[in-house]
């Protein structure tokens, strides 16, 4: 506790390693889908903004709830490139998201396969001492 404030670059790194903990969380099929679920939603901010700039966090929630009981999630790997620290408590990361998923037996929804989504900007906000996704999350 105390002591000097983090570096950015610091930061960055505890960005990074919240992304591979998603990561992990996602991959985990063993977890039940309501499980991994919160434990994705443990990194995302309460205040969490959908690309057409309204709350989106109940939206967020059960769209990837949904998107885990349908899908066996193979990959799910966030790639920082660069981030920019705004202010004290908020840094954009530039990322690349790339996830393969093969759909269960019976479930609706697209074909199995692999999707990338490139150099998106991922807002994070530190609030009670975490940083938390505020917004730029695709879903």
């Amino acid at each position: 506790g105390g002591g000097t404030p983090a570096t950015h670059a610091e930061e960055e790194a505890i960005l990074s390693a919240n992304f591979a903990a998603i990561g992990t969380a996602m991959e985990n099929n063993a977890v039940s889908p309501a499980v991994r679920n919160d434990q994705f939603m443990a990194y995302v901010s309460p205040a969490f903004i959908n690309a057409n700039g309204t709350p989106g966090f109940d939206s967020l929630k059960s769209t990837t709830l949904s998107r885990l009981e349908r899908y066996i999630m193979n990959v799910y790997k966030t790639t920082i490139y660069s981030s920019s620290k705004l202010d004290e408590t908020h840094i954009d990361t530039s990322v690349t998201f790339e996830v393969n998923v093969t759909k269960r037996p019976g479930a609706v929804g697209n074909a199995s396969g692999t999707y990338t989504e490139l150099y998106k900007t991922v807002q994070w906000v530190y609030s009670n001492g975490n940083w938390l996704i505020l917004k730029g999350l695709p879903y």
